[in-house]
């Protein structure tokens, strides 16, 4: 009875293969060829949505997430030195905040 040995050689050796077909796993151990592709064109080319990475890693969801969270509450903005926050509403109702110099500190 004969054995059929697969085309790339024996199973043991490597001949036949493709570099960096299967067994590359010196960039990305947990990626497909295709889904470093894909990484790549989205790299390059940026989000077609706002979201995570296409097939992003733990890490990478995480970072995510971290960065979707709100910011931590800064309080009223202070005014530079000289100048002061004067707060009006326009004609629509809209109430607008502008930094006018301070003269009262002159005097």
């Amino acid at each position: 009875m004969t054995r059929s040995i697969p085309q790339g050689g024996s199973p043991d050796s490597s001949a036949g293969r493709e570099e960096g077909y299967c067994e590359d796993v010196s960039s990305s151990p947990q990626h497909t060829r295709l889904q470093r592709m894909y990484r790549g064109l989205f790299r390059v080319f940026g989000p077609a949505q706002q979201g995570p990475p296409p097939y992003a890693t733990d890490a990478e969801i995480a970072e995510y997430r971290a960065s979707m969270e709100p910011a931590a509450d800064r309080g009223e903005p202070k005014a530079p030195s000289g100048y002061r926050f004067t707060h009006y509403t326009d004609g629509s109702g809209i109430e607008h905040r502008a930094v006018i110099r301070d003269d009262t500190e002159s005097r």
